[in-house]
């Protein structure tokens, strides 16, 4: 007889495979949120043909980074970018935050669809152009974030500044400071990556990240999850026997999902005579970025591919719904075990695994 002790792993063993933090950026068309999340990332977050004609975001997208922190070399050049080998000394650096960062659209028309995070989000960057001729002080972001009361939540960066002169640059932080009630403001210039630096630092040492025992209890809550997007990833003209089912994007707020999971999705579709019927599905894929995972936790955006007509999921028409586990009574337990095992040799007395069951 052997004891193991089964445990759920840490938050810093979770966030080698996949986000636990999502991050929203917002501002006015132009104000370069897109070059923002392009330079922290490598990545251009527009994707679709007519974002990239028209040079503006219109569809929520999103980009997962790493935040690493080397030890021995000074603030703000420590705190690196997807780089596990400092750029500066060569060191192994410490993986501190893995995130999620939306791109949202600024265009006044657009509102509905950037509010769409607004409220499942751990910290909000709203940026400002300095070459911009509207007035900030009525800027409608900003009210947004305030009706939220996100704005303990919230950076100000105060983007281009490599367009102006350093006097106009002085008097327009001045005005922001004056006029808006956030603590942080940032000067930087997204274009050429000035800045930058001070930006990773400050989330970094802004954000909190759960204790295990706190990220424990979350995960043990039953799933909620918002339906972000919903997409049919499907070609035109394949076999039938190609086909792939709907995929819908969420973010986790609390609870977990893996393969081969049975969850409802609800409200779900609303009949003529205004009734709504649940849709439930069953999880035969988990992805975050280009990561493919067994298992999903709770704080970073997913695209989980379902086993239902990928024409309930197509164009968006899920978005807005949550998804949970079915009849809301199946979610995740960590306890303490004891196995007997047939052959002893597999482990050792009083090895940690990480294991997961259901009740």
């Amino acid at each position: 007889m052997i004891r193991l002790i089964i445990r759920m792993p840490t938050t810093n063993e979770i966030q080698e495979n996949q986000p636990i933090i999502t991050i929203n950026s917002y501002g006015s068309v132009a104000n370069g949120k897109s070059t923002l999340i392009k330079i922290l990332s490598g990545i251009n977050p527009m994707k679709y043909k007519k974002e990239i004609v028209k040079n503006m975001t219109i569809k929520l997208g999103y980009i997962n980074i790493k935040i690493y922190k080397c030890t021995k070399c000074e603030c703000p050049k420590c705190y690196q970018i997807n780089n596990n080998i400092c750029e500066n000394c060569k060191e192994i650096n410490i993986l501190i935050l893995h995130m999620s960062i939306i791109d949202a659209p600024g265009h006044n028309d657009l509102q509905t669809t950037a509010l769409k995070t607004i409220d499942l989000v751990d910290l909000c960057l709203l940026l400002f152009s300095s070459e911009t001729s509207e007035n900030i002080t009525i800027n409608d972001h900003y009210n947004s974030l305030k009706y939220y009361d996100l704005l303990e939540n919230t950076f100000i960066l105060h983007n281009k500044i490599d367009l102006i002169s350093k006097d106009l640059a002085i008097e327009q932080y001045q005005n922001i400071k004056k006029n808006f009630n956030v603590k942080t403001v940032i000067p930087i210039s997204a274009q050429y990556g000035y800045g930058i630096d001070y930006l990773v630092q400050l989330i970094s040492e802004k954000i909190k990240i759960p204790t295990n025992e706190e990220f424990t209890n979350i995960c043990n809550l039953p799933l909620k999850a918002t339906i972000i997007r919903s997409f049919d990833v499907n070609n035109q003209n394949i076999n039938i026997d190609e086909v792939l089912g709907g995929v819908v994007g969420i973010h986790i707020k609390h609870g977990t999902i893996k393969l081969g999971d049975t969850i409802e999705i609800i409200p779900g579709l609303i009949m003529k005579d205004g009734n709504a019927k649940k849709i439930t599905a069953v999880v035969n894929s988990i992805k975050t970025d280009e990561t493919e995972l067994e298992i999903a936790y709770p704080g970073g955006l997913f695209g989980i591919g379902l086993t239902i007509d990928p024409s309930l999921t197509k164009n968006n028409k899920l978005e807005g719904n949550y998804m949970t586990n079915i009849n809301n009574t199946h979610f995740l337990n960590y306890n303490e075990a004891t196995i007997e095992l047939n052959n002893k040799n597999h482990f050792k007395a009083g090895e940690s695994v990480p294991f997961y069951s259901w009740e």
